[in-house]
């Protein structure tokens, strides 16, 4: 598999830098680099190596999400992702839903206040509950969202398997949940 090919690749000339002298001194750096990179693999988008983020304006989570959904990188569906490994772990994550896998969408939040505020890379979507996910070379990262992806998730195929189910879980649980407080109020039944 080319994906998995250029992983290794990647993995190998991050652990290369690593070794050298001057990485402690560089390290945000390199995990910025190899970050974006590894966005780039598995995500299929990320931003530009010279581009760092800083929004003043703080959107809660709610905002935050309506402002990414529509920003959506041109050309790209959440319900049929087609970009870097995406089709492959949005198909893992619908495979694991036993219903409704059709409403099942997948947006792509690298760069957005999304991102900055909230620390996700990318979001599920499904009868209007979410599960975020971020994607990170840093091992030592204290990650705000649901679910954190490694280079090392995608080699060993956790990421299709374990993480994807996960999801899918997570995902109906709180759908469950959401649907159990309205019927709670008397709103749903």
């Amino acid at each position: 598999m080319e994906f998995l090919e250029k992983l290794k690749g990647l993995m190998r000339e991050m652990e290369e830098e690593e070794k050298s002298d001057t990485v402690a001194q560089e390290k945000p750096i390199l995990i910025t680099r190899y970050g974006r990179k590894f966005e780039q693999l598995f995500l299929g988008f990320t931003l530009p190596d010279d581009v760092n983020l800083v929004f003043d304006e703080y959107l809660d989570f709610h905002d935050a999400l309506e402002e990414m959904k529509g920003i959506q990188p041109e050309g790209y569906d959440p319900s049929n992702p087609s970009e870097g490994c995406n089709r492959e772990f949005f198909q893992a994550v619908k495979s694991f839903m036993l219903v409704g896998g059709n409403e099942l969408q997948y947006f792509i939040s690298v760069g957005t206040k999304m991102d900055y505020w909230h620390g996700a890379d990318a979001i599920f979507s499904w009868r209007g509950v979410t599960v975020t996910v971020d994607v990170t070379v840093d091992p030592e990262k204290k990650y705000k969202a649901d679910f954190c992806i490694s280079p090392e998730d995608v080699e060993s195929g956790e990421v299709y398997d374990s993480i994807a189910k996960g999801i899918a879980m997570k995902l109906v649980s709180r759908y469950l949940f959401k649907v159990s407080q309205y019927s709670v109020h008397g709103l749903l039944i």
